[in-house]
């Protein structure tokens, strides 16, 4: 590959984690919410607007550990499983 073929590449992925990172700034500012101005300017390409992060929380977490919700491919396999049981 060359220079200008990896130039372009990494200015194109630049430009796209501003845009995301522009994106979340733009929903923080509709919710009348203010910007952190401490945190980088690439903080927001790599973490939701108005999530905190943590994993522990129930907004934020997996649904499966606070809500007992089964997956799409565990609630397929009970159903195989209940029929396959049915027959026999």
């Amino acid at each position: 590959m060359s220079d200008s073929e990896s130039k372009e590449k990494r200015s194109m992925r630049m430009h796209k984690n501003k845009v995301k990172a522009h994106r979340q700034k733009k929903i923080l500012k509709n919710y009348g919410l203010d910007f952190n101005p401490f945190q980088s300017e690439n903080y927001y390409t790599k973490t939701h607007s108005l999530t905190c992060g943590n994993s522990n929380c129930v907004m934020c977490g997996n649904p499966r550990k606070f809500f007992g919700v089964k997956t799409v491919q565990e609630q397929r396999f009970d159903e195989v499983y209940k029929q396959e049981v049915e027959l026999g």
